[in-house]
């Protein structure tokens, strides 16, 4: 029956390693990304927390689709999304009444949020991590 569940173990084992090189990245101030870092226009799943935060107090994990993580973290979350569309992120800090406007949302933001990010070209693994990791750090405002 050992055999059986072999399979289980590496998969849990590898969304395990995913999970713990998110939370061993450096946290970066939204205030220090530099748009021009080679590293964020790979793909790969981010986890975003208040300076402020406790261990394990995240406001919101994702993973990057098409945009690569420049466009996911800076462009989308922080920029206030694309044509029509707003940001989670910019929408979450109005909802919970830290600011009034896109502008106010993105400037609170930068100066009270960090992000940690892993590289994860692999767009499979990256999903099935992102839900893992969802799973694991049960960020306060969701995904």
């Amino acid at each position: 029956m050992q055999g059986c569940t072999d399979w289980i173990s590496a998969r849990k084992r590898k969304l395990e390693e995913t999970l713990q090189a998110l939370l061993s990245a450096k946290p970066v101030s939204f205030l220090d990304i530099s748009l021009k870092s080679g590293q964020l226009k790979k793909q790969g799943i981010y986890a975003i927390s208040c300076k402020s935060a406790l261990p394990g107090e995240y406001l919101h994990v994702g993973r990057s689709k098409s945009a690569g993580l420049r466009g996911r973290i800076l462009s989308q979350h922080l920029g206030g999304g694309g044509k029509g569309a707003e940001s989670d992120l910019i929408q979450k800090v109005q909802t919970n009444k830290l600011a009034t406007n896109r502008e106010e949302a993105s400037r609170w933001i930068k100066e009270n949020c960090q992000v940690q990010w892993i590289i994860e070209e692999d767009g499979i693994r990256r999903a099935w991590a992102e839900h893992y990791i969802l799973s694991v750090l049960q960020p306060k405002w969701g995904h």
